[in-house]
């Protein structure tokens, strides 16, 4: 789980497979939550597990990185804000 610095959103990554199986060949994906109310939001949900995940200090955005490079989200709408593509150590 990854909480956002004021503790009102949560970031759970998790299996695509059916509830009570075990599939070893599902896909992994992140979904985000409003921890107060439950409710999802979907504009945030990432549809693989990156390597890093981390909210800036004031949560306004999300840092999330692949093989591919690192991206910056907006975390009230989802917009991608920035993208920087490259060899990321240990890539």
């Amino acid at each position: 789980m990854y909480w956002s610095p004021d503790g009102r959103l949560v970031l759970t990554s998790g299996s695509a497979a059916k509830p009570g199986v075990k599939d070893s060949e599902a896909r992994q994906d992140v979904r985000a939550w409003e921890a107060a109310t439950g409710r999802r939001l979907p504009h945030l949900d990432l549809v693989a597990v990156p390597a890093c995940l981390r909210f800036s200090a004031d949560g306004r955005t999300l840092l999330t990185s692949d093989p591919e490079g690192i991206c910056l989200r907006e975390v009230a709408t989802g917009q991608q804000q920035l993208r920087l593509r490259g060899h990321l150590p240990g890539g």
